[in-house]
C-alpha cells in the first residue's frame, strides 16, 4: 500500500510519539524502511496511521454549513422581522456541525496495528520483465 516518495505517519514500540517521515527507499532483503532523516527496521514498527482525505473533506464541509446556518440564522432574526431563529434553526446547525465533528474522530483516521498474529511485511511487487 505504500510507496517510495510517500509520507507516512508511524508510532514505534517503547514510544507514544507519532513521527511523520518521506519514505526514500525500502530495503526488502533486510525488511527496513530508509527514510529522509532515518531508517525503521520493521520488527521495531508498532503503528502505521493514514489520514482519510474524503472523510476529512466532508467533515469540514458540514462544520462550514452548520457554522454558516447559525450564524445566517441569527443575522436573520435580528435584520429581518419574517424571520425567527428558532429552536428548530439551532438543532439544524448544531446538529450539522456535532456530525462534522463526529465523522472527523470517528472516519478521518485509520489505524494499523502490528498485533501478536499480525505484522507487516514488505513485499516487492515489482514487474521484472527479462525472466532469461
Amino acid at each position: 500500500k505504500f510507496y517510495e516518495g510517500q509520507e507516512i505517519t508511524y508510532q514505534t514500540y517503547g514510544s507514544d510519539e507519532w513521527y511523520e517521515d518521506k519514505i526514500n527507499q525500502f530495503l526488502v532483503n533486510d525488511t527496513t524502511i530508509l527514510f529522509e532523516n532515518s531508517m525503521l527496521h520493521l520488527r521495531d514498527l508498532a503503528s502505521i496511521r493514514i489520514e482519510n482525505g474524503t472523510a476529512q473533506g466532508i467533515s469540514k464541509s458540514l462544520i462550514v454549513f452548520g457554522s454558516a446556518w447559525l450564524v445566517y440564522g441569527g443575522v436573520s432574526h435580528f435584520r429581518s422581522e419574517q424571520y425567527r431563529f428558532t429552536w428548530g434553526t439551532f438543532a439544524i446547525g448544531a446538529t450539522a456541525i456535532g456530525v462534522g465533528i463526529l465523522t472527523a474522530k470517528v472516519a478521518g483516521k485509520k489505524y494499523y496495528r502490528a498485533k501478536r498474529n499480525a505484522r507487516f511485511r514488505l513485499l516487492d511487487l515489482n514487474f521484472v520483465e527479462d525472466l532469461r
